[in-house]
């Protein structure tokens, strides 16, 4: 699903019209992107958790010139799904909300 997509299948279920929707979603991935931006951990029960993870670059040498480069450092958002949702997308027929 893309944002738009988000919005349009927001609409039916508030009471909120379509530019509403639009502000409720766009607002909701700008504060999930400013907390991993500084660093902090984001958790929705049920849902998942998304976390910045840095890792650095291995070395490597460029085979044209024959010269070796020291990686840098790379940032990446990571997603654990909760045990909620793996139970649901597994198709479990008990799925519990304690999570």
């Amino acid at each position: 699903m893309n944002r738009k997509e988000v919005i349009q299948a927001l609409v039916p279920l508030t009471e909120l019209s379509p530019p509403e929707a639009d502000w409720v979603v766009r607002h909701f991935f700008q504060v999930l992107t400013e907390a991993l931006a500084a660093g902090r951990r984001v958790e929705l029960r049920g849902l998942g958790s998304w976390v910045l993870s840095e890792r650095k670059q291995a070395d490597f040498v460029n085979p044209q010139d024959g010269k070796q480069y020291t990686g840098r450092t790379i940032r990446t958002v990571l997603f654990q799904a909760s045990r909620l949702s793996k139970q649901w997308l597994a198709g479990s027929e008990s799925v519990s909300s304690k999570d």
